[in-house]
């Protein structure tokens, strides 16, 4: 039972969790699952005591509040995380006016408009969205004491000074320490930005460095399969056919570096230092192009690609016809069933579009989601899969210069699925 329980718990926690999302943002999306599966029980407690006490008015209450602590499970599960933060905020200083309203004398509030206040420190960045909830914070603070000291029909509590002071003090207290957090982390930013910049000039050296000696070594290399192969058609009567075998390992070798050194300078070109031209772009034509790139492929190998009528989003044309060729090329290449089939699918949430594509093909052990992202990584023989193992570590620097994330499921044998999200502005 306790298990059972544990794993809804923790499946609660995941709602409206996505890979793509950061782990700092992932965090604040937790912990607003959490005010739920901390509210729901307490309603629950309340409605119970409600029921056995016959108390109408707060039964009404109880379904009330059920409604509104669900709100925040319905925006999470479609992606609205700012909705949902924004919605927190306003529903607990709201509330609490209306506790204070309704008790009286009887409410000790201050507390609740300090939880809000932290709600607003925990769950946004900018400093005016800062500023400007708890401001609004205040202002109800303030009208509510107003209201009490002007409205004959309010039930007028017994005003304490050292309330309003505890309330003062504590905003005071926070807003300082909050200062003292943004300074600080201005000051880190600072010397984060210094440390990039070096890191940025040496990249880029080396990325010079490395495209200069990949475009210098392709002349020698188009030389030996040029004269490995007037040197075979030359010795095609000679018998020996050791020597013919040689000759065909030094052009297809030469052939295959030849293809590496490519690849290479690819993926230099699609440094992320590069700025890129985004533009309004129908993915609609994007695929058109890329399935026309592969078409060849795809007659040859009876390959059947699914795909929906796809969005219009922000980016780079030439960039995402790379990007999804190289993942429908490995979609049919390392694929043994018949006929290899690819489904390109899409969703929309607030701030992104995510773009899946699967196949039915061989599928990637887990250890190695990481490990396929990589340069030169190639977890198969390349006698049997041919490539430089450059095309997926392209897709990634493709993603980032969009500023979006990718990343893979798979299981061995079960085929797989590459994700990659798109942000809405970039």
């Amino acid at each position: 039972m306790f298990n059972k329980l544990r794993i809804f718990i923790q499946q609660v926690l995941k709602i409206g969790l996505t890979p793509s999302i950061p782990k700092n943002q992932a965090n604040r999306i937790q912990i607003t699952n959490a005010l739920v599966i901390i509210g729901f029980p307490l309603i629950t407690l309340n409605l119970i005591a409600n029921l056995i006490q016959q108390d109408t008015t707060g039964i009404a209450l109880c379904i009330v509040w059920f409604f509104l602590v669900s709100i925040v499970v319905f925006l999470n599960k479609k992606g609205l995380h700012r909705w949902t933060y924004t919605y927190i905020v306003l529903l607990f200083t709201i509330m609490t006016d209306v506790v204070h309203i309704a008790l009286g004398r009887n409410a000790v509030v201050s507390p609740m408009f300090i939880v809000a206040t932290l709600f607003v420190i925990l769950f946004f960045d900018k400093r005016r969205e800062i500023v400007g909830y708890i401001t609004f914070i205040i202002l109800n603070y303030i009208a509510v004491h107003y209201a009490y000291t002007h409205f004959e029909e309010l039930n007028r509590p017994t005003v304490h000074a050292d309330i309003h002071i505890y309330f003062v003090f504590s905003i005071i207290i926070i807003m300082t320490v909050l200062m003292r957090v943004l300074n600080e982390n201005k000051n880190r930013i600072a010397e984060t930005e210094q440390l990039l910049e070096i890191v940025n000039h040496k990249n880029q050296q080396l990325e010079k460095f490395a495209y200069i000696t990949s475009h210098d070594l392709k002349e020698p290399v188009r030389n030996i399969a040029s004269f490995s192969e007037l040197l075979q058609r030359k010795m095609k009567d000679n018998p020996d056919q050791t020597t013919q075998e040689y000759l065909m390992f030094i052009k297809s070798s030469a052939i295959q570096l030849n293809g590496l050194l490519d690849s290479v300078m690819d993926f230099i070109q699609l440094s992320s230092n590069q700025t890129i031209t985004i533009e309004a772009l129908d993915m609609n034509l994007v695929i058109g192009k890329t399935m026309a790139n592969l078409q060849n492929k795809i007659r040859q190998q009876d390959a059947i690609i699914h795909h929906p009528k796809l969005p219009t989003l922000q980016g780079n044309s030439k960039q995402l016809i790379i990007l999804l060729q190289q993942l429908i090329d490995n979609a049919i290449k390392f694929n043994t069933n018949q006929p290899p089939v690819v489904r390109i699918e899409w969703k929309e949430t607030e701030t992104e579009f995510i773009f899946s594509v699967e196949d039915n093909g061989i599928g990637i052990q887990e250890t190695y989601f990481k490990q396929i992202f990589e340069p030169f990584k190639k977890l198969h023989n390349k006698a049997v899969y041919d490539g430089s193992g450059v095309g997926l570590a392209i897709c990634e620097r493709i993603i980032t210069q969009h500023q979006g994330k990718i990343w893979v499921v798979s299981e061995e044998n079960k085929g797989t699925t590459f994700y990659f999200s798109l942000p809405k502005q970039v």
